[in-house]
């Protein structure tokens, strides 16, 4: 017998523990920031214009991980951001305080709202709140779902999660998904079938789904998401008495992650990383159970554990925390090279993200082929004329630290030759972007945040690039682009925020620093 893992509450006080360490670790970034900030202005004899500006860098930096958006229509900041705790907020501040200082060095102008620093008389309480949102039942008297979703819809819906989410996260068996879609009307079958394994499945389904398409395509079926979440919700308790302990494990574990994902779909509860680790917990649990009955891990099992250490992967690269199950399980996989399935290569690179960003901050001052040698040989890239794929591209990208933080990306306008690596660093931006534009134009993004900061950071990436390659060379010829290659990245990450906005209130931010910094760009390219 195997001992089981980590309780909910263990990996509770893990990530605790690791939050207040990352707090410290901010302090002590934003004291060496001001630290250094004061030197600048000590130094600096500019005119009241030139002030203005250099305050404003000096803004940018203290917020750390927050920024203060000015918009064209305020007289002054609108309310601080939250970017996100990973390391966009830090890599935006450095292109902002980079390209404020370019200003000053060429005498250009910046937009005039960058400098305004008078108090707003059009802000008031009510206007630094969210409007809170209101969710009404379609049919107070509670009807059965089958009556209120016709069977055409419900075939709509079921299509639209074989599409969409059982590809990217196939949680249910095959046999499973083929059963509910045999159905000529899902509900009216589920409700007279309560206790079948393919009620539970099309539960599941329907709450995923619903949710993907309350957001994405039609808002009115608000009401039976949430009743559809609200079915997932009692099957993740596990009060089913007729099943056995593992088939009681097998779906509290599954309706955990069906959770998880409408909870990364559309935040309401803010119970992402818990939910996870819950699931997490569970398939332990349930690992242990197969050994303890001598049973093989089967096809049900592998496609549910990858599908939530997928998930577990991404928001903990989201989130810069990290994941104790995917230390025991996903490196030892990859590290045999022992991960197969539909999610194998989705596994491998989220694996190797998770190392690379690790040895970027014990080794930060490593040259860049031992970085670039970190990177699994099947998914290296050998020329800089090379196609690159969207696997590949998520690894290099992942390395862009190493020019974003140096001290030569901390003056733009030195004369630094741009180099293999960070050509292709800066065509991987350009694919994420192409990648997250196709996927936008089918409606296959699951997560909008976690897009929104992808793309944003393979925007920023890009415009950094441009930035660094329209410098004179220290050695060969100016760098030469067609400015609809150049600007086509640009354009597509302001066409992709501004549709994520329209589906998620909350990512005004993005597209508002988006703005502000390409507002600058302009002059700089």
């Amino acid at each position: 017998m195997t001992s089981s893992a980590p309780s909910g509450m263990t990996l509770y006080s893990r990530r605790y523990r690791l939050d207040l360490s990352h707090l410290y670790s901010l302090s002590q970034k934003k004291q060496r920031l001001e630290s250094e900030i004061s030197n600048i202005k000590a130094r600096s004899q500019g005119s009241r214009t030139h002030s203005g500006l250099r305050e404003l860098a000096t803004d940018v930096a203290e917020q750390s991980y927050h920024l203060t958006i000015l918009s064209d229509g305020l007289s002054s900041a609108s309310p601080t951001a939250y970017l996100g705790p990973g390391s966009l907020p830090r890599l935006l501040e450095r292109l902002l305080k980079n390209a404020i200082y370019w200003h000053l060095a060429s005498n250009l102008p910046v937009p005039k709202h960058m400098l305004q620093k008078e108090p707003s008389r059009s802000l008031d309480s009510q206007s630094l709140t969210s409007s809170p949102s209101f969710y009404v039942t379609m049919d107070q008297r509670k009807l059965e779902l089958q009556s209120l979703v016709p069977p055409s819809t419900q075939r709509a819906v079921l299509d639209h999660y074989m599409k969409v989410v059982s590809v990217q996260y196939p949680l249910l068996t095959y046999e499973l998904e083929s059963a509910v879609m045999m159905h000529e009307n899902p509900l009216r079958w589920s409700s007279a079938n309560k206790d079948h394994p393919g009620s539970l499945a099309l539960s599941i389904m329907f709450a995923i789904s619903s949710t993907l398409i309350t957001r994405d395509l039609d808002p009115t079926l608000s009401s039976i998401a949430l009743r559809c979440v609200g079915h997932v919700q009692k099957i993740a308790q596990g009060l089913r008495s007729q099943d056995t302990r593992m088939e009681t494990l097998r779906w509290t574990c599954t309706a955990l992650c069906a959770l998880a994902l409408c909870e990364a779909i559309s935040p309401r509860s803010g119970q992402l990383w818990d939910l996870l680790g819950r699931a997490c917990s569970t398939i332990e649990d349930l690992r242990e159970e197969y050994q303890i009955q001598n049973v093989e891990l089967d096809d049900p099992f592998v496609r549910l554990e990858h599908s939530l250490l997928k998930l577990e992967s991404c928001t903990a690269l989201f989130l810069r925390l990290q994941s104790p199950i995917c230390a025991m399980r996903l490196r030892p996989m990859a590290d045999v090279l022992a991960i197969s399935g539909p999610l194998s290569d989705d596994l491998e690179t989220l694996c190797y993200q998770q190392h690379i960003v690790g040895q970027l901050t014990r080794f930060s001052l490593q040259g860049e082929e031992f970085f670039e040698s970190l990177i699994p040989f099947r998914f290296r890239v050998v020329s800089t004329s090379s196609q690159i794929s969207i696997h590949s591209a998520m690894l290099y990208l992942t390395l862009h630290p190493i020019y974003t933080t140096s001290d030569a990306f901390s003056c733009i306008s030195a004369n630094v030759p741009t180099s293999r690596l960070f050509q292709i660093v800066a065509q991987s931006a350009a694919t994420i972007i192409d990648h997250f534009t196709h996927l936008n134009e089918d409606k296959k993004i699951l997560s909008v945040c976690m897009a929104a900061a992808q793309v944003l950071e393979a925007g920023f990436i890009w415009a950094a690039y441009l930035i660094s390659a329209n410098q004179p060379a220290q050695n060969g010829p100016l760098f030469a682009m067609e400015k609809s290659v150049a600007l086509s990245p640009i354009l597509k990450v302001s066409a992709l925020l501004a549709s994520f906005v329209a589906r998620w209130e909350s990512g005004s931010v993005y597209t508002e620093a988006w703005e502000t910094f390409v507002q600058l760009l302009w002059n700089m390219i």
